[in-house]
């Protein structure tokens, strides 16, 4: 029987599934999003440690040596959706907090990597955060439209792991424990809720006093539903007809990766 996929990252997800985005999955546990960092550090810090391919990290912990990112900045940036100057206020504070040692490389003239001094506990995550969160467009000013805040994103993310406690992804909780699960302020939890219900990046289910029933729209969430409903490699055309709660651009989404034709 195939494993559920709630503890799994998307490149751990078997070869058979066709993923219908490739993107960062962040990891943050509890010890980090408990560090006394800013949110944009802890991003950071968490794409930095998910670029390095999973395989790559399990030999280095075999080996007991430190982590070692050389990729593109332009790249994890753009895949943050933070600001530049936002990711170097980052790395220079994880360098001070012990997270990164910045090293020059002698071969290549001013090319800079970072040892990851840190290990995130991937089996006991508290937030998963996908480059669609990351990304996410949420309001309009005469320039342009910005991105959720650290601070939103992460919640986002922790919202993401408190639904994989059920089959079909649904979030439902009351008040004070969305307070404690979150491990926000009352009016800051009210706030992050009305701000990701506007933006689109989840829909309430029903309305109802002192407890909140929630849907995430993002695309992982979306295709973990379909893994865990499938049960297997192959995904009935009868089941993605039924599909009549799911939004339809998550809709086109899903059966764009599993090749299926939209019922009409």
């Amino acid at each position: 029987m195939r494993k559920k996929a709630n503890t799994q990252t998307k490149q751990q997800l078997s070869h058979k599934f066709k993923p219908s985005y490739r993107g960062l999955v962040s990891i943050l546990d509890s010890k980090l999003i408990e560090e006394d960092i800013l949110d944009s550090s802890k991003l950071v810090y968490a794409g930095l440690y998910a670029s390095i391919p999973r395989t790559q990290r399990l030999e280095n912990i075999s080996k007991e040596v430190n982590h070692k990112y050389y990729g593109r900045k332009k790249k994890l940036i753009d895949q943050l959706g933070i600001a530049e100057s936002t990711y170097y206020t980052a790395i220079n504070e994880l360098e001070e907090k012990g997270y990164i040692k910045t090293v020059v490389n002698p071969d290549k003239t001013g090319y800079v990597f970072y040892y990851l001094l840190k290990e995130i506990d991937m089996a006991n995550a508290v937030s998963f955060v996908t480059s669609e969160m990351l990304q996410r467009k949420y309001i309009k000013t005469k320039r342009r439209l910005k991105t959720l805040s650290p601070k939103a994103k992460i919640t986002l993310g922790r919202l993401h792991n408190l639904a994989t406690s059920d089959y079909n992804r649904n979030i439902e909780v009351d008040t004070e424990s969305l307070i404690k699960e979150l491990k926000l302020a009352r009016s800051t939890t009210f706030y992050m809720i009305t701000k990701l219900l506007s933006c689109g990046a989840m829909k309430r289910k029903e309305k109802q006093h002192g407890l909140y029933k929630l849907l995430l729209l993002d695309e992982y969430t979306q295709y973990q539903i379909i893994v865990n409903q499938s049960g297997d490699a192959s995904y009935k055309q009868s089941n993605y007809k039924n599909m009549n709660n799911y939004p339809d651009d998550a809709l086109d989404l899903i059966g764009d990766a599993f090749g299926l034709k939209k019922y009409n």
